[in-house]
């Protein structure tokens, strides 16, 4: 259920703004990862990519491969009840042409290239002490209002910036709360955990709602914004094991494709992680929470477009459907984009 494609990346994934080097802005203490994108002045796409502005557009399709990941349990036509983006809406993404997408997060303390994926990577160990690199985030240096104006003279007409990434962290002033996590310092193998937190920015020495001032900063130049969430969370363990989770249970070992979980074969030896399924109260708690932090970023801070990346699996595709309807009563001009 989208309305926006994007454009040709024209940098290469991994290319970094390193710390000290800020183009004359105060430095900041993590590297920062943008991608200069083009925009596709060409038809706009719902589902798996019939068009929406003419009858005759409704013929353009997206490519098999890429339809044929979700087409076994997402419905071809939307349903009734769905109402698109308006026409401005998609008049002013095409008058886009050119923008910026930052993946800034706590990746980028370590530098890792590929954003949280290298996480997946990890030996428990690791992974234990990236999970307390928020602890340390204090990027004093950070100047949304620099940003925005470094962003106006470069021509850019929008900015992509990622709320969440897979590993979990918020870069926003979320309410929700994480009530189970896994804890990798298990003397044999990880363990769940209780537990009460945000884990975003406002629990970090910066606590700065980072994502509130670029927004506004951004509105001030005349920018449009367009907001990335993760629909997996690699923190939380309700989330497992959909989404490429860490956290693979014998059911996804299976058949991963019911949860998303291409990641099975990814995965050999420590960094292969097997428990128990989520109960069905975790199972509801990890869509609350999932449908909450999208009323928030919706609701709060009114993006043009929002960016979801990865999916939730086949079993969790009824919440999620009944999840955008109710942001796009929240904010009809918001353009969806299913990454």
């Amino acid at each position: 259920m989208h309305d926006v494609d994007d454009g040709d990346i024209i940098i290469a994934e991994g290319d970094s703004l390193p710390s000290r080097t800020c183009h004359g802005h105060a430095c900041l203490d993590h590297a920062i990862y943008f991608w200069i994108t083009r925009f596709h002045a060409s038809s706009q796409h719902d589902h798996h990519g019939a068009c929406m502005m003419s009858e005759k557009d409704r013929n353009i399709f997206l490519p098999d491969k890429y339809w044929e990941e979700f087409s076994f349990y997402i419905e071809r036509e939307p349903q009734a009840d769905y109402v698109h983006a308006p026409v401005d809406a998609h008049e002013a993404f095409r008058d886009m042409k050119f923008g910026v997408r930052v993946h800034w997060g706590l990746y980028s303390i370590w530098e890792l290239q590929g954003e949280s994926w290298p996480y997946l990577k990890m030996n428990k160990e690791k992974r234990a002490a990236y999970q307390e690199l928020y602890k340390t985030w204090n990027p004093v240096g950070f100047d949304a209002e620099g940003w925005m104006r470094f962003f106006d003279r470069a021509g850019f007409k929008c900015f992509a910036f990622t709320t969440k990434h897979h590993e979990g962290f918020c870069m926003y002033d979320t309410r929700t709360r994480v009530k189970r996590r896994i804890n990798w310092t298990g003397k044999d193998q990880p363990f769940i955990e209780d537990c009460d937190l945000a884990y975003s920015i406002m629990e970090t020495p910066f606590k700065h709602d980072v994502v509130r001032e670029l927004c506004d900063a951004a509105r001030k130049h005349g920018i449009k914004i367009d907001l990335y969430f993760s629909h997996p969370d690699w923190y939380d363990a309700d989330f497992r094991p959909y989404g490429h989770h860490p956290i693979l249970t014998e059911e996804a070992l299976d058949d991963p494709r019911a949860f998303d979980a291409h990641t099975v074969g990814f995965f050999t030896g420590d960094y292969l992680e097997v428990m128990s399924a989520p109960t069905a109260e975790e199972s509801a708690r990890m869509m609350q929470r999932h449908r909450d932090q999208l009323v928030e970023i919706i609701g709060n801070y009114k993006p043009d477009m929002c960016c979801l990346d990865i999916r939730l699996g086949p079993r969790n595709w009824p919440h999620v459907r009944e999840t955008i309807k109710l942001l796009r009563k929240m904010h009809p001009p918001v353009m969806f984009r299913n990454r």
